[in-house]
C-alpha cells in the first residue's frame, strides 16, 4: 500500500511531464526502444565509468535484411524470466503460496508491461517487408 502511495504519484507527474515536453509529438516509440535498448545504456555506463574511450561504429544507411535474433538475446532473456516470473506468480496464488494478490497483480501487470515495451525489438530483428514493399 505505501508503494502504491509514492509510485502513483509518480508515475503520473512522469506522464504529465512527458505531455508537456514532447507538446502533440508522439514518444510512445522512442519510450520503447528507450527501455528496449537497455543492454547498450548499460554497456555506455560502463565504459564511461572504466575509464575507456567510447567508440562509434557506423551503422548502414541501407534495409538489411535477415533474422538479427543474435542482437538481441538479451532482450529475449528479460522477456522469457518475466513470462516466467508471471506465471509463477500466478501458480503461487493458485497454490496459496501467498496471499497478497494485489502485489501479485501489480507485479504480473508491469512485467506484461515490459514485455510488451521490449516485444518491439525482438520484432524489428525479425522484420521482413512485404515483397511490394521492397520493390
Amino acid at each position: 500500500g505505501d508503494f502504491l502511495w509514492h509510485i502513483i504519484p509518480y508515475l503520473i507527474a512522469n506522464r504529465i511531464m512527458f505531455a508537456f515536453v514532447a507538446w502533440k509529438i508522439p514518444v510512445f516509440r522512442g519510450e520503447q526502444y528507450n527501455l528496449a535498448l537497455f543492454p547498450l545504456w548499460i554497456q555506455a555506463v560502463l565504459t564511461v565509468f572504466g575509464g575507456d574511450r567510447l567508440n562509434f561504429n557506423v551503422t548502414p544507411k541501407e534495409r538489411q535484411s535477415g533474422i538479427f535474433l543474435k542482437l538481441v538475446q538479451p532482450q529475449m532473456l528479460i522477456v522469457a524470466m518475466l513470462a516466467l516470473s508471471c506465471l509463477f506468480g500466478l501458480f503461487a496464488l493458485l497454490v496459496h503460496w501467498r496471499h497478497d494478490t494485489m502485489g501479485v497483480a501489480i507485479n504480473i501487470f508491469w512485467g506484461l508491461y515490459d514485455i510488451f515495451m521490449l516485444s518491439v525489438i525482438i520484432r524489428a530483428a525479425v522484420y521482413r517487408p512485404h515483397a511490394e514493399a521492397a520493390a
